[in-house]
């Protein structure tokens, strides 16, 4: 394998980091004319962060500055050295420093005042680590550091959030990392809310906490998404600043997914998971009956004649079906973000993402960023899905540290979580170290180990077919492991000297199994330093006369606090026991553009306007379709004019483009041509579709309404609403709301109902309830009068509505109440003649 990396490296010309500095190394020490010329260049050699360095990167310098002395001028601090793991080795440091001091032609110079951290954060660090880091030690020596900075009085500058599980809870690692997690997100949010004064600024007075100012350092990102989803939970704005894992993501997977079966149909596992996925949410015993006695693909064309699945699930097959044959005719014409796009939009996928209050940001944030990939992607030499999922597996393969897309940009008000690493040479006002009782684990030596002083050690054969390490090899495991828990020593140093202000330790603590080891972690080394035990824990801790204050975990489960700390902070009326009126609010814009799951309530509270209007028409039609989930069956005699599935996309359609048409009808074929291709509809049925809509449209553009739009400085398109009425939560979408050329506001709601002229006002009456709903919103959110209409664009007519505000809540109220109770009245017998509930699911059809 050797011999073939350095023929590539040949073959392509490259070198790799450890090439440059050998090359660099042999060129000034085989070449005297170059190394002469390049020692005249340098009065003297500078080197910051000198205990990072290598045995060869020290050959370089010492090449560089030749025999004279005063030629070199090195700082350092071996309590950092934590760069073990990419070759940097502390000893190079020590002995270059051990042999200045003996040759005696230099100087040690201790720099030890501290400019960062406040008075009282350095004693506790002297305290501390004057116990981890032995003043006899001679390869870990210590001293204390001067502050510079003085302390705000009369506070306490450590607290803890020490975990010991009792052993009859019999908690896993993840659930004490969790219960840890959720203490720490309530403190961040106590802290930020409650203004707690506890920085220092420049000028020397004490501010309160910002979200901004708090940093949360992990030695191993391993175990990071549970204290995201704590943060989460909690309302904390929060980024992550390295990460990885963005390709093992779920959403993200689902649509690599589904551009694997737009290239291969037949990809049975891709499948599986796409019709499990919220893009078609099918049920486990439906994926059984797909593949009884043949593949899952094969299931999926056939969908209609499948035994054992009901109408509902057929119908989400045939759709998944109808979707991935639409895509694959455009998958090689249309740019990577676009088929993402189009998914998105024909599955609501990323509103079913949305949904989730918690995690919803961060997975759609997840979707932007695979978007913004494959647009980076399509402007390269390469375009299509094959060449973009041949390019993602590549990085998957490599295990590419892709971390997930930030929510939040990072120099906005947001908590940072990010390595110890990563935090090297940074400092923050409020540092928190979670997981200090973590194992670290080891590098591993594999069947090789070398040590640069003791030689190579290997495994031998152990007698039995297997493999033991020899004497040699044990040793330089048992050095290999002194050496990192001296390094973790000293990372945990790096660790909290970080903080300006403010300092949280936290993590599990529990008794060691084996009581003769030396202390390996940051919470052992803690609790020897400080005589902490899984007793006293949660106690106040002594340490050189003054204590840690210790964070107790919420009492509630992490969820219900998180919860009502959302809701606290969202409305805070709440603390004084007020309820809050939520009449007319609009719900976040990002979130409104798509359908998306409102927040918890029982299922007979809340209602949609176009639920509202489906009880009017029949009762019975609601409780099937909304209560029992039941999809409404063909229609065997269809009724007058465009209806059923292909009405409901043609009107999906139309309103898409009447939201993104600026009504001019020289700019109406390009935005006909993007929508219809994000539709996904098939080349050969998008041009009947133009031919059937584009008149509509262009009758409507020459109305006067139309131009009344086009003239309004305030037009908006799709605002989202919801009213609280006696209890009842009421949300709609309103079309188009815009500034009449009175002065009025004014609604209009586009219907592309198949109907002829003689219709019109039985349609109208229909939709009264529904304009209601729409002024009383805009009443009760602006507080002005407003003017309603319906614009039926296949007429071509455009239809005012009156509507009364105060009769309108008693409507509604009524209108649900029919609904209470098994005896609902029908409305229109004629009506059942068009239902497709009529001969399956109801009595009275």
């Amino acid at each position: 394998m050797l011999e073939e990396y350095l023929r590539d490296k040949a073959q392509l010309g490259v070198l790799d980091f450890e090439d440059l500095q050998i090359k660099t190394r042999n060129l000034l020490r085989d070449h005297s004319g170059i190394r002469e010329h390049y020692r005249k260049n340098f009065a003297t050699l500078l080197v910051d962060e000198h205990q990072d360095t290598d045995p060869l990167q020290m050959e370089i310098i010492e090449l560089l500055a030749g025999g004279e002395e005063g030629r070199i001028f090195v700082v350092g601090d071996d309590k950092q050295s934590i760069y073990g793991f990419r070759g940097a080795d502390v000893t190079v440091f020590r002995d270059y420093r051990a042999k200045t001091a003996k040759n005696g032609g230099g100087c040690l110079i201790s720099l030890k005042t501290n400019f960062r951290s406040q008075e009282e954060i350095l004693r506790f660090i002297n305290h501390l680590f004057g116990r981890i880091f032995p003043s006899g030690n001679e390869t870990i020596p210590f001293e204390g550091l001067d502050p510079f900075r003085k302390s705000l009085p009369n506070e306490h500058f450590i607290e803890s959030c020490l975990i010991a599980a009792a052993k009859e809870e019999k908690k896993t690692a993840e659930e004490i990392r969790q219960e840890e997690a959720a203490a720490l997100a309530l403190r961040i949010r106590s802290m930020v809310d409650k203004g707690e004064k506890r920085i220092l600024s420049d000028d020397g007075e004490p501010r309160a906490v910002q979200f901004g100012d708090i940093a949360l350092l992990f030695r191993a990102m391993t175990d990071v998404r549970i204290y995201e989803d704590a943060l989460l939970q909690y309302g904390i704005p929060f980024t992550v600043v390295s990460g990885g894992g963005f390709f093992k993501k779920q959403e993200v997977l689902d649509i690599l997914n589904f551009l694997r079966l737009l290239l291969n149909p037949e990809n049975d596992e891709a499948l599986a998971a796409l019709l499990r996925s919220p893009a078609a949410g099918v049920r486990d015993d439906t994926l059984y009956f797909m593949t009884r006695g043949r593949t899952l693909s094969s299931g999926l064309t056939v969908a209609e004649a499948l035994d054992g699945i009901d109408d509902s699930e057929k119908a989400i097959l045939i759709r998944t079906r109808k979707l991935l044959e639409d895509f694959r005719h455009i998958k090689n014409r249309v740019e990577i973000p676009e088929l993402i796009g189009g998914f998105l939009d024909r599955t609501g996928y990323g509103a079913a993402l949305l949904a989730d209050p918690v995690y919803g940001r961060q997975r759609h944030a997840n979707l932007q960023k695979l978007m913004d990939m494959g647009r980076d992607f399509s402007a390269g030499p390469f375009f299509g899905p094959a060449d973009f999922i041949d390019y993602i597996d590549e990085l998957m393969d490599r295990e590419t540290r892709e971390g997930e897309s930030p929510v939040e940009e990072e120099g906005e008000d947001t908590v940072k979580i990010l390595s110890i690493h990563k935090a090297k040479g940074l400092e923050f006002p409020v540092v928190i170290l979670p997981d200090l009782g973590r194992n670290a684990g080891g590098r591993g030596s594999g069947f090789v180990a070398v040590d640069r002083h003791l030689g190579i050690g290997i495994k031998i054969p152990d007698g039995t077919g297997g493999w033991c390490s020899g004497f040699l090899r044990k040793r330089i495991e048992e050095t290999r492991e002194k050496e990192e828990i001296e390094e973790g020593k000293r990372l945990f140093y790096v660790a909290a000297t970080r903080a300006r202000d403010f300092l949280v330790l936290s993590g599990q603590v529990k008794r060691s199994k084996n009581p003769g080891r030396e202390a390996a972690l940051p919470m052992e080394w803690l609790c020897e330093a400080l005589g902490i035990t899984e007793e006293n824990c949660r106690e106040e801790i002594s340490y050189g006369g003054r204590q840690i204050r210790p964070i107790t975990p919420p009492r509630k489960p992490a969820s219900e606090a998180a919860e009502t700390v959302r809701w606290i902070d969202r409305f805070p009326e709440l603390l004084s026991g007020e309820i809050p009126d939520l009449s007319g609010q609009i719900v976040d814009e990002e979130l409104a553009k798509q359908v998306f799951k409102k927040p918890r309530c029982r299922p007979s509270r809340r209602f949609t306007v176009s639920q509202l209007l489906l009880i009017r028409k029949c009762p019975r039609m609601y409780e099937l379709a909304t209560r029992f989930g039941i999809s409404e069956p063909e229609v065997k005699i269809p009724p007058h004019g465009t209806g059923g599935e292909g009405g409901r996309e043609r009107g999906s359609l139309v309103h898409r483009i009447l939201q993104q048409w600026d009504l001019r009808r020289e700019n109406l074929s390009g935005t006909l041509d993007l929508e219809l291709a994000r539709s996904g509809y098939p080349e050969t049925d998008q041009q009947a579709i133009r031919s059937e809509i584009t008149p509509w449209l262009e009758v409507f553009a020459q109305s006067g309404t139309a131009e009344e739009i086009r003239r309004s400085g305030q037009a908006y398109a799709e605002i989202p609403f919801y009213l609280n009425l006696q209890g009842y939560r009421i949300e709609g979408v309103i079309d188009k709301l815009y500034r009449g050329p009175s002065g009025r506001l004014m609604i209009l709601d586009y219907k592309t109902d198949g109907i002829s002229a003689e219709e019109i006002e039985t349609r109208a009456a229909e939709y009264r309830l529904q304009l209601s709903a729409y002024a009383l919103a805009v009443y009760r959110l602006f507080g002005e009068e407003v003017e309603t209409a319906l614009a039926f664009l296949q007429p071509g007519i455009i239809r005012p509505i009156d509507h009364d505000p105060g009769r309108t809540e008693i409507e509604i109220i009524e209108t649900i109440r029919a609904i209470d109770g098994v005896k609902s009245p029908l409305v229109e017998r004629t009506r059942c003649l068009s239902c497709g509930y009529r001969e399956s699911f109801c009595m009275t059809g």
